[in-house]
């Protein structure tokens, strides 16, 4: 079929209508991303300013004579994540994804330090994680097998090459 006849199609024939399918898949993962992404986004500038109110809550319970920094420092940090917690609320993927680039190119080499903090946070807990899989590997109820030499197998000791006992000798 050409395009001429393609594009003559009738609407409701199933020709035009997978066409229709075929072209808007992609656009419509897109469209299902950035809800979604716009939902999170917005679950997240609530749960942000939840806990901005739980800390000015706890700022003011917590203030007493000689503690008015700490007081003064709570809230500051309180309005700080309230804002942060609107602005999450009300923004768009599309505006999310332009003010993080907006930031990125401002500030190279606070964006290469976080990178590189996460990156050595991550290796070190990779580190963690597989050393307590090793030692759990090779201690008692461990289901690893571990490397033994050779006089530490049982068995035989005559049937093992590298054995250092010879038939005879006080090994037997």
């Amino acid at each position: 079929m050409t395009e001429t006849s393609l594009s003559s199609a009738p609407r409701g024939s199933t020709q035009s209508q997978s066409l229709a399918q075929q072209g808007s898949g992609p656009k419509q993962g897109a469209l299902q991303l950035r809800d979604q992404i716009d939902e999170r986004t917005s679950e997240a500038g609530e749960q942000v300013r939840s806990f901005a109110d739980a800390l000015r809550r706890t700022g003011r319970e917590l203030s007493r004579p000689g503690t008015e920094g700490m007081t003064k420092l709570s809230g500051g940090l309180a309005d700080r994540l309230e804002r942060m917690g609107g602005y999450l609320e009300r923004v768009r993927s599309e505006e999310l994804v332009r003010d993080a680039e907006r930031f990125a190119r401002k500030r190279p080499w606070l964006v290469s330090a976080t990178a590189a903090a996460v990156g050595l946070a991550a290796s070190r807990l990779l580190k963690a994680s597989s050393e307590s899989r090793y030692d759990e590997s090779n201690g008692d109820g461990g289901s690893g097998s571990s490397w033994q030499p050779a006089s530490h197998r049982t068995g035989s000791s005559e049937s093992d090459p590298l054995s250092t006992a010879t038939p005879g000798s006080a090994a037997d």
